[in-house]
């Protein structure tokens, strides 16, 4: 079982969990809220072992969920400094979309 941690905070992280759980056909994540004031990332917690945080955890998360999201969730291959400023400017700018 993977868990994936999020802000509740946030109506975007919200709105794309509801996607993700819709996603998750085989029921193969838990989601859980993060406590207050400690919402900087989503976080993945692949089978108890591996942690992803920020981009990567997006990415892994689409490509665990497969389907036509792992078109995309192929992505978390790629390192950290590449996706992660992504993943951080939209967490900044959150309430502007």
């Amino acid at each position: 079982m993977h868990v994936v941690y999020y802000d509740n905070c946030c109506s975007m992280c919200q709105r794309a969990v509801a996607i993700a759980k819709k996603a998750d056909r085989k029921n193969i994540c838990e989601f859980k809220p993060l406590p207050t004031g400690d919402a900087d990332s989503l976080i993945l917690l692949e089978d108890g072992k591996k942690k992803w945080l920020y981009g990567k955890a997006v990415f892994r998360l689409l490509w665990l969920l497969g389907g036509k999201w792992a078109l995309i969730g192929w992505l978390y291959i790629l390192p950290s400094w590449i996706i992660d400023p992504l993943y951080r400017f939209i967490a900044k700018n959150r309430f502007s979309f």
